[in-house]
């Protein structure tokens, strides 16, 4: 019995075997994350199952911790996945955003004429969402980074593998202007994406999901966004409900793999992010974790990073479970040190929050894995 590994494309495959039978698996897939305008290498835990006659045994957990360490070894800088609850934390794995649902009445969703043109976009037509997705999700924590030629369309929506339909909104000129991905439903309206070039698309792209609705009889149309999306924000004007659950376990979770690394990258989103508060702080703090020791070296405004351990102005002690939920701004320095689970020395609270502060971070659901 032994744990396997290889590479497939995109992907690496993580295998518990027993004999010449596969019992235990799961796939490392390798995606680029952003933490606002950073990008991070990270590694996807995805369709991980244990053959039924050979669950309770631990084969998984080897299979994970091989995982975990095949990560450190390949360079991942974080790793994330979509779980259950009562399993991953063992793996150092955090709830990083909530899940955050919007419903709206669909009597409610008045088609707006924009003079935009709506038409469905078929699978060969998904590139042409590609630069409207990297404008709005420019610095969007959490956000999954879209290639063309290697992103491969939107292939599901509210579940996993589930399909879905895509329309677009066209000016005059024949410009994609905004795009909307709904679940293909006989009895549901799922909205799982929306993307714009203007505000003013937004009525045109609600209308689609309203033919949607009356299409197949639903009394609501649903949607997967971000609470601060714009489109949302329009929505509120229509009157909907806003539902967002934190998870103590389970959901959208995630760690960080290798530390330093993570924060050397990390750094000129650190230094924007300094830049922008108005706290003015110079010297050095230290993160210690579970995981290792990162040293920020901040200077007029400008944020370095090393794995030195001289001695420093400031210490945050810290788990790296709390440090990742800090990352996603999922958590708040004031909540973390006030509840006990970190301490600070020799540097104030300011920073910190000026650092990692609050945010809305979301992966679309076409991206789920």
């Amino acid at each position: 019995m032994s744990v396997r590994t290889r590479a497939v494309e995109g992907a690496y495959a993580v295998e518990y075997v027993l004999g010449d039978k596969r019992v235990s698996w799961l796939f490392v897939r390798d995606r680029r994350m952003r933490v606002g305008t950073a990008t991070l290498r990270m590694g996807g835990i995805a369709d991980v199952e244990t053959d039924e006659h050979y669950r309770r045994r631990g084969f998984m957990r080897q299979a994970l911790e091989r995982a975990v360490a095949l990560m450190r070894e390949e360079d991942y800088e974080i790793s994330t996945l979509f779980g259950i609850t009562g399993f991953y934390p063992r793996w150092g794995y955090a709830p990083i955003f909530p899940s955050t649902r919007i419903v709206m009445e669909a009597k409610d969703a008045t088609p707006g004429n924009t003079g935009y043109t709506l038409r469905r976009l078929n699978s060969n037509q998904a590139d042409l969402t590609l630069d409207l997705y990297r404008r709005n999700n420019a610095g969007r924590t959490g956000a999954i980074v879209r290639r063309r030629g290697e992103w491969p369309g939107f292939r599901q929506g509210s579940r996993y593998k589930w399909p879905v339909n895509t329309y677009g909104a066209f000016d005059g000129g024949g410009r994609l202007v905004g795009y909307i991905v709904m679940d293909k439903s006989p009895a549901e309206t799922i909205v799982v994406e929306v993307g714009y070039r203007r505000h003013d698309v937004f009525p045109t792209l609600l209308g689609a999901a309203a033919r949607q609705a009356r299409r197949v009889r639903a009394d609501h149309i649903q949607l997967y966004a971000p609470p601060d999306h714009p489109f949302v924000e329009f929505c509120q004007q229509l009157g909907c409900r806003l539902m967002m659950q934190y998870n103590r376990d389970g959901g959208a979770m995630g760690r960080i793999i290798n530390l330093l690394p993570c924060f050397s990258r990390l750094a000129p989103e650190l230094t924007r992010r300094l830049q922008l508060s108005r706290v003015d702080w110079n010297g050095s703090l230290a993160i210690e974790t579970d995981i290792g020791t990162v040293t920020l070296r901040i200077k007029t405004g400008a944020v370095s990073c090393d794995g030195l351990r001289a001695a420093t102005d400031g210490r945050l002690r810290i788990g790296q479970a709390l440090l990742t939920q800090l990352l996603f701004g999922c958590t708040s320095a004031p909540a973390m040190l006030g509840a006990g689970a970190a301490s600070l020395r020799g540097a104030p609270v300011e920073l910190v929050q000026a650092l990692f502060p609050r945010g809305h971070a979301y992966v679309w659901r076409p991206d789920y894995f």
